[in-house]
């Protein structure tokens, strides 16, 4: 009866799934992961951590599996792509709210508080962007830009059950899959911006997120 109750807090209380993706990110993987267990004002069982190894070929796999204990792991057995395994990851969490955080890319302590309680109070919202600051390799704030006059394809907290009625990410695409996302997501739902530069969008030679407009 104790391990039911255990279960069945575990699922109510659930929250946040934040959702990493990696493939040969062993310079960032790290910072990334620690930004999303280091969130201040909430409780640590509200939220999850969730990273998808698609089969790198660095040592991110020994860099991820050394946070083993605190979050969930998952390991694809080949490299199926970003779009698949966003998919997985966001099929297995428990939060009614996503965040889908890019592995060389990290957030500030406080999103998800901020981010969550702007959701909370108003229902209307099907998902909430925040304004960014780009970094360089080495985490030095470059510049913060504004979402909604510069929106790129992060920093963005879902809630769940409109990614899962837009039809997930199209597992087809290795290329533009946020822009196809977002272009479906859009004809259904709204991203609200909360003006708080709470997300970190490192800029670098081999990052993959593009920019898109919000209609």
């Amino acid at each position: 009866m104790g391990c039911l109750k255990k279960s069945l807090d575990y699922y109510i209380s659930m929250k946040f799934s934040i959702i990493i993706t990696c493939y040969d990110r062993e310079k960032f993987i790290s910072r990334c992961i620690r930004s999303a267990l280091h969130q201040s004002g909430i409780d640590r069982s509200s939220y999850e951590v969730i990273v998808v190894d698609d089969m790198s070929r660095d040592n991110s796999r020994k860099i991820i599996n050394e946070f083993n204990n605190i979050i969930k792991i998952i390991q694809n057995k080949k490299n199926f792509g970003l779009s698949y395994s966003r998919n997985r990851g966001i099929k297995v969490s428990k939060g009614k709210y996503v965040l889908i955080l890019d592995s060389d890319d990290y957030i500030s302590e406080y999103f998800l508080k901020f981010m969550g309680s702007f959701l909370d109070f108003n229902k209307n919202w099907d998902a909430v962007a925040s304004d960014y600051i780009t970094v360089n390799i080495n985490g030095k704030f470059i510049k913060r830009y504004s979402f909604k006059k510069e929106p790129i394809a992060c920093g963005i907290l879902y809630r769940k059950e409109t990614m899962i009625k837009t039809g997930l990410y199209n597992k087809k695409m290795r290329y533009l899959e946020d822009k196809d996302f977002r272009d479906r997501y859009l004809k259904k739902f709204n991203v609200n911006v909360v003006e708080l530069p709470l997300y970190r969008y490192t800029k670098h030679k081999n990052s993959l997120t593009g920019k898109f407009k919000i209609k």
